[in-house]
């Protein structure tokens, strides 16, 4: 994705001593300024603001190629519905289902270690949810793994909501 732009235009940063000792090509030093510059700049504090729109600027530009994954994990970690909003604006629809899939297994471990404390601990953006699987089912030309993908989805949407009814029924039973 970077390539052709790197090679043409070597930004001044890009030739300092510093980064022209790092191995790979310009658009691998690219890549590696990029995540240094977000890790040093970039934080809770910022809302992770750039980090977003580093996202953002590569879905703009190159759909077919999945953003990397040290990004997608500083987003998952702390923006995660974001995260799927973004995807789901771009139309990735596969790393959409993928994340969302993500969130709601990540959501499900919290709860297997242990009873909710609050009703906040068990929630999920459903509305959201509802966007996503709505938008695949809607996609003639999903993919095979993004079919199989949005099955598991549903399939734990289902399991999650049984275990919030029995969750409603037993608050203080720990369900597995």
């Amino acid at each position: 994705m970077l390539a052709p732009l790197a090679q043409d235009d070597a930004s001044d940063w890009l030739l300092t001593d510093k980064v022209t000792s790092w191995p790979g090509t310009h658009a691998d030093r690219s890549w590696r300024y990029l995540r240094i510059s977000l890790t040093r700049h970039d934080s809770a504090e910022t809302d992770l603001k750039y980090t977003k729109i580093a996202l953002e600027t590569i879905l703009t530009f190159d759909r077919a190629a999945p953003p990397p994954p040290w990004l997608v994990q500083a987003l998952a970690d702390h923006h995660p519905e974001y995260l799927i909003r973004a995807t789901l604006r771009y139309e990735v629809l596969e790393l959409t289902l993928e994340y969302t899939a993500s969130l709601i297994q990540k959501a499900d471990e919290r709860l297997a270690r242990g009873p909710p404390q609050n009703a906040s601990s068990t929630w999920l953006p459903y509305a959201l949810i509802d966007q996503v699987i709505a938008a695949a089912d809607s996609d003639s030309q999903l993919s095979s793994r993004g079919k199989i993908i949005l099955q598991g989805l549903r399939t734990d949407i289902s399991n999650r909501t049984k275990r919030m009814v029995k969750l409603s029924q037993f608050p203080h039973q720990r369900t597995a």
